[in-house]
């Protein structure tokens, strides 16, 4: 509500308002990646209210190469963020709201690359003071607490007319795990009142993150939603309340109908889970801000750890190797273990020695991650793709770390005839032997 009455007073919202204080600071005397930083003023000031050209320019300056990188005591960072976080509250175009908080996550989060492990959480407090103490990274800490304080302003634009601010606002709320006791009860609000489902998507995944019991009805309600997306992501956030925070209570529904968690709960989570991680027509992931094949795979095997569910486990390793067939094979490998180990046991009592001595649930298993170290994830797969395609060196680490879990797991090896599968035996010098019953069709 503060964020749309502001918005709703734009005009009388100038520039100079935005940026009041900013003469006060002393740019030339700070950096950023290419040099002085007393141009930021300037790009600043066009990312507020110049045109769409001058606006996309100066948001890939300040992004895509000023403050992508974090710096030492004298970077930018950190002293551009009240007005990144004026901008974002009170700039008249949503454009410049959506540009400046695409900013400040960068600064607050840094440039790593990497998403976001469900079942360990959100936690920048390692990772922070070790940048803190590294004198090329050490302003990172201090952009980090820039923008918490920030905050409060920012986290009312769950309530922006725009729905792609809306849900940029909602994802960067998830960075920032110590304000869960503010930012739960309003990621809660919002989503209960939210219209656009990839929003409702992007404050789901938030809630898996920082959400605890107490957003467990809200969530688990959105299971029933119409929209795909929603309910998929409601399942991933189900999953991750379920398995981190176990204490059960009644709990009501929106409207105060009462739809608290039953004994059912988890499985027909499993259900929703498996659902989707069989349907290869919906890859949205890039829209809602998260891999949501990695994280379902990530939820399943959570859940698989779950006594009450031991009775699923085939179910659960068929969707795991749905999952991991789309997975970015970048990534695949860090959960690939853990599949083939449920799957096949920790220390299976006699190790196959062909494909078909194998199950169907264990084959469908090695199938997937065969198909994903072969031809790469679902968001790069195309069919006009060659078979080798994924031969290039940069994937050569990630395809012999896949060889060698599934090795590790008492397989004497992978290989395959058909050229999709010849990676891992060229990259991990496997034998044919495992495969050589195979069924080729």
């Amino acid at each position: 509500m503060i964020a749309r009455l502001m918005w709703e007073s734009q005009t009388m919202v100038t520039s100079d308002d935005l940026l009041r204080g900013i003469d006060d600071i002393d740019w030339g005397r700070l950096r950023h990646l290419e040099g002085h930083a007393d141009d930021v003023p300037r790009l600043l000031q066009d990312l507020a209210d110049a045109g769409q050209r001058e606006r996309e320019w100066a948001f890939t300056l300040l992004w895509d190469r000023y403050l992508r990188w974090p710096g030492g005591d004298d970077n930018a960072g950190p002293h551009t963020v009240p007005f990144l976080a004026r901008i974002a509250i009170a700039a008249a175009a949503p454009e410049s709201r959506l540009c400046a908080l695409q900013i400040l996550q960068q600064l607050a989060v840094g440039h790593d690359g990497r998403h976001e492990d469900l079942r360990v959480g959100t936690d920048t407090t390692t990772a922070r003071a070790e940048a803190a103490a590294d004198a090329t990274r050490s302003s990172w800490p201090r952009s980090y607490e820039a923008v918490r304080a920030e905050l409060p302003g920012l986290t009312a634009l769950l309530g922006d007319p725009d729905a792609a601010v809306r849900a940029r606002a909602a994802r960067l709320l998830k960075w920032f795990p110590g304000q869960a006791a503010t930012s739960g009860p309003a990621l809660v609000a919002a989503l209960e009142a939210e219209p656009d489902p990839t929003v409702c998507a992007a404050i789901l995944l938030t809630l898996a993150l920082i959400g605890d019991r107490s957003c467990a009805a809200a969530v688990h309600w959105q299971l029933d939603a119409p929209s795909q997306i929603v309910r998929w992501t409601a399942a991933i956030a189900s999953a991750r309340i379920i398995t981190t925070h176990t204490t059960r209570h009644p709990e009501t529904g929106p409207a105060g109908s009462a739809v608290g968690p039953g004994d059912d709960e988890a499985r027909r989570v499993v259900a929703v889970l498996a659902q989707f991680a069989a349907d290869d027509n919906y890859p949205l992931h890039h829209r809602v801000g998260g891999p949501l094949e990695w994280y379902t795979a990530q939820m399943l095997l959570a859940l698989a750890g779950r006594e009450e569910l031991d009775d699923l486990t085939d179910d659960i390793v068929t969707a795991l190797g749905d999952c991991l067939r789309k997975v970015d094979v970048s990534l695949v490998a860090d959960l690939a273990a853990e599949a083939v180990i449920l799957a096949f046991g920790s220390t299976p009592q006699v190790a196959p020695r062909a494909f078909a001595d194998l199950s169907p649930v264990q084959q469908h298993l090695i199938v997937c991650l065969g198909d994903n170290a072969g031809e790469g994830s679902s968001s790069n797969r195309h069919p006009s793709h060659p078979p080798y395609v994924y031969e290039h060196p940069e994937h050569r680490p990630a395809l012999t770390r896949l060889a060698a879990v599934l090795a590790d797991a008492g397989l004497p090896g992978l290989g395959d005839p058909r050229p999709r599968y010849e990676p891992l035996r060229l990259y991990a010098g496997l034998p044919l032997t495992f495969w050589t019953s195979r069924q080729t069709g």
